[in-house]
């Protein structure tokens, strides 16, 4: 949110500040929470966002049946009856923005072409002093519980220049106004072509519920909804469902086929040194539709232990359900200077039952709340793992990876894979006669169908880097349809010794885009402090005219976005964002650790092309987040979202720690 700084480092979201000289309330949620003062300060907004509320109503509602004498007027829901009032606010004034306009509607809105029950024309954003209304108030709206709005800031009067678009369902309007809208409800907002935050709770706040002893939840709610006991003390660690519940890093994001994200996993706990145990937090879905967080956060049978790693895949299955491989539920991770300490905690892997990575492969059905599962002949480490279209039908690939725990000399990188079926009914993974062109762990791919079909997987993948042995191959490609791997030739220009991580980006039917890819194996090699060795981001191209097929790579050019890193990252995340009507295409690489150990705190924005069209700023620094792209056609469908990851902590010799906090990133409308 745009606010004043918390002690977290990233800004503030509606919470204890001013807006038009008036304490904003922190309760974020419309659930009717706010301190006394904080309310009679409220009354005094109401009346005066009232007044302009009325010069914002269009000729048609004025028009319009049951015409009433204030904002907007329509028919009630069934049982209930009488006219209320709405309050509505964003986390805080909007720079440069001056003219708004907004759009009411009956149930979430699922369609950006979904007519609105009342729509208030192109207004000032501004009342009569200059002062920006928020919160601002509708009035006279019939009684209902199930209103979703948007609003719109423009930096023009003709409201053609958008800066800003927010937006939140299931907002309640009772016929008796005495009190219930004191506290307004905050939307969920979006800056245009830049991140911006879900709310935050601010010091003061923090510390004004922890004043209170408790011995249960329960006990801390009256203080704020989203205070949890801890400790016999009343906490406030995060506002979900407005914003991530969870602090999460090296989770697992990924979008449903119905629109919404589910997050799970993450290394939450820190121990000794820097071992991280991960988070016993459920999955937390975000439905774009409401324009929050689902509460409470999912409880999915036979997935609560499973749900506690990180470095876990997740993708995709059906429109509510996902596919889960790897990960650890101990970590080895921070930073030491310039240099990153990675690694796993996999002493005691030498047996399957006491060992932290995990061995087995889960379907997660949101809507049953049940997953499935079929367990792997054993752990291992960073395996690739994809959705494939085999001859047989839709199966899991889980291929390669590092044997546990890892030896001391040697390599541990293994070529074997399996075939997973997973489809609600059946749950079993069995040995594919398929064997890698070398070793690999913790490799990129790609599919290179262009026309992939979900939920029947890829026909052919691409798996680039991971291998322990520059000897070795550096690419291949998995066929599904014969099971078998097959060698990729690499053509002139850049052709790394060593190449771990990262992610694959396809660009267009013959180019992709590699980010954050390292010559360090981090993770698979041992837990002592290493420079990860960053390498710029890569063009990649892809000629099917050979055979066997050739990649070609060169460095993405940068131009006037290089900034001090040269694009080069560790851990950063990464989404792909289609092209969509009113939007180009673009590739995010947000976050991650630079060549001097230092958090970045920017994003870089690539085109189509794979050139680097834009760095645009975080609200928090991180590394080791998620960036997944949000599908559908709600209101935030086809933006970004970031979520966990580690920051940095409050003191110059504080450890870093995990975060809850979420941004959205959403794309700027082409020019016309």
């Amino acid at each position: 949110m745009i606010g004043a700084r918390s002690h977290q480092g990233f800004e503030s979201g509606p919470v204890v500040g001013q807006v038009g000289g008036c304490p904003r309330d922190g309760a974020s949620s419309g659930d009717g929470w706010a301190p006394e003062g904080q309310r009679r300060c409220s009354r005094r907004l109401l009346e005066r966002s009232a007044v302009q509320c009325s010069a914002l109503l269009t000729s048609a509602l004025l028009a319009s049946a049951l015409l009433a004498s204030s904002c907007a007027q329509g028919e009630g829901a069934a049982g209930e009856s009488g006219l209320g009032v709405m309050r509505l606010a964003l986390g805080a004034a909007i720079p440069g923005a001056t003219h708004m306009r907004v759009d009411v509607y009956h149930g979430p809105l699922v369609n950006a072409a979904s007519s609105a029950k009342y729509a208030l024309a192109c207004g000032s954003y501004l009342d009569a002093d200059g002062a920006p209304l928020n919160p601002f108030t509708l009035d006279k709206l019939p009684a209902r519980k199930d209103y979703a709005v948007t609003v719109r800031l423009y930096s023009d009067a003709a409201c053609t220049t958008e800066v800003l678009f927010a937006y939140r369902a299931e907002i309640a309007v009772q016929a008796d106004a005495s009190g219930a809208q004191d506290n307004p409800y905050y939307l969920q907002p979006a800056m245009l072509g830049a991140f911006a935050g879900m709310a935050v709770a601010s010091d003061s706040v923090r510390a004004e519920v922890a004043k209170r002893s408790c011995t249960s939840d329960a006990e801390c709610t009256t203080a704020h909804p989203a205070a949890v006991c801890a400790g016999n003390k009343c906490a406030l660690e995060s506002l979900f469902p407005l914003n991530g519940g969870a602090r999460r890093g090296m989770a697992a994001a990924v979008g449903l086929a119905d629109g919404r994200v589910a997050v799970h996993g993450g290394a939450s706990v820190q121990g000794d040194g820097n071992l991280w145990a991960a988070t016993s937090q459920r999955v937390e879905i975000f439905d774009p539709r409401l324009g929050r967080f689902e509460q409470p956060a999912a409880i999915v049978a036979g997935f609560e232990d499973a749900a506690r790693v990180a470095l876990a895949t997740a993708s995709s299955n059906e429109a509510a359900a996902f596919l889960v491989a790897g990960g650890s539920a101990r970590i080895v991770i921070g930073r030491d200077g310039a240099k990153l300490r990675t690694g796993l905690d996999d002493a005691t892997c030498g047996s399957v039952s006491d060992c932290p990575i995990s061995a087995g492969v889960y379907r997660v059905d949101l809507q049953g709340r049940q997953a499935t599962s079929a367990p792997l002949p054993a752990p291992r480490a960073l395996p690739i793992v994809a959705q494939v279209a085999t001859a047989q039908g839709p199966r899991l690939l889980v291929a390669g990876g590092a044997t546990v725990p890892l030896p001391k000399s040697g390599d541990p990188r293994t070529g074997d894979s399996q075939l997973c079926t997973l489809d609600g009914k059946v749950a079993t993974c069995t040995a594919s006669k398929a064997l890698m062109q070398a070793g690999r762990a913790g490799a990129a791919t790609l599919c290179l169908d262009t026309t992939e079909l979900s939920p029947q997987g890829c026909k052919r993948l691409l798996v680039l880097g991971g291998r322990a042995s520059k000897s070795a191959q550096l690419a291949e490609i998995y066929h599904a349809g014969n099971d078998e791997f097959e060698p990729v030739a690499i053509g002139p220009g850049i052709n790394p010794e060593q190449l771990h991580g990262g992610s694959l980006v396809r660009l267009d039917d013959n180019h992709a885009l590699l980010v954050g890819a390292t010559s360090a194996a981090l993770f698979l090699e041992p837990a002592s402090a290493a420079t990860p060795g960053a390498l710029a981001p890569l063009v990649v191209t892809i000629d099917e005219s050979t055979s066997p097929l050739r990649l070609t790579l060169a460095e993405a050019p940068l131009g006037g976005f290089a900034g001090g890193d040269g694009g080069k990252r560790a851990l950063p995340a990464v989404a792909a964002l289609p092209a969509r009507a009113g939007a180009a295409a673009e590739v995010l690489v947000a976050g991650g650790v630079d060549a001097d150990g230092k958090i970045l705190a920017d994003a870089l924005v690539f085109d189509a092309s794979g050139a680097a069209v834009a760095r645009v700023p975080l609200e928090a620094g991180r590394y080791g987040a998620r960036l997944v792209a949000i599908g559908g056609t709600s209101p935030f469908g086809g933006c970004a979202m970031l979520v966990g990851g580690f920051g940095a902590g409050s003191g110059a010799a504080s450890k870093d720690v995990a975060l809850a906090h979420i941004e959205l990133y959403c794309r700027k409308p082409l020019k016309p």
